[in-house]
């Protein structure tokens, strides 16, 4: 059993490892629902989809939702933000 101070010690050790872990940011792409199909690119003239999340354009996730606002605001279309997993991929 520990005692006091070790105790406090090894609370200090996991307060830090819990501080200087960081998540890598999460990779999106924009999901059209009435297209059946991924973003695959779009500006202000239109924007084409594609059936492969893999090969649809990619967002941050801090970008993503604007991007989905702006496609909604220009085309008027519903658009969802979902994660790219990208396991296996070279």
């Amino acid at each position: 059993m520990l005692n006091r101070h070790e105790r406090r010690a090894w609370k200090k050790v996991e307060q830090r490892a819990k501080l200087t872990h960081k998540m890598e940011p999460q990779t999106c792409v924009l999901w059209i629902p009435e297209a059946c199909g991924y973003v695959q690119r779009f500006s202000a003239e239109g924007f084409a989809v594609i059936d492969e999340a893999q090969r649809a354009q990619r967002f941050c996730e801090e970008a993503a939702p604007s991007a989905a606002l702006t496609m909604r605001d220009l085309f008027g279309v519903r658009v969802a933000v979902r994660p790219l997993y990208l396991h296996g991929m070279h």
